[in-house]
C-alpha cells in the first residue's frame, strides 16, 4: 500500500481518504500543511474506529431516504 499524502492540484492541495464506512473522499486546500493536518486527523479518525476506540460517523442520507423515513 502506497503512503497517502496531499498532491498538488492547480494551485491547491488535495487529500483522498476512505473512511469507515469505505466510501472514498476527496478535500482541497489552498496550504500543504492544512491538507496534511486533515489527512492525518482522517487517519487516525479511521484507525480509532476500526480499533473500536470511537463510534463511526453515521452514514450520510440521501434525501428521498430521508423523506421515506418521515413521510
Amino acid at each position: 500500500m502506497r503512503e497517502a499524502k496531499p498532491r498538488r492540484v492547480g494551485t491547491r492541495w488535495q487529500i483522498r481518504v476512505t473512511d469507515e464506512h469505505g466510501k472514498r473522499r476527496k478535500r482541497l486546500f489552498n496550504a500543504y500543511s492544512d491538507a496534511l493536518k486533515a489527512l492525518t486527523a482522517e487517519q487516525a479518525t479511521v484507525a480509532e474506529v476500526k480499533d473500536g476506540l470511537r463510534d463511526p460517523r453515521p452514514a450520510g442520507r440521501t434525501f428521498n431516504a430521508l423523506a421515506d423515513y418521515w413521510g
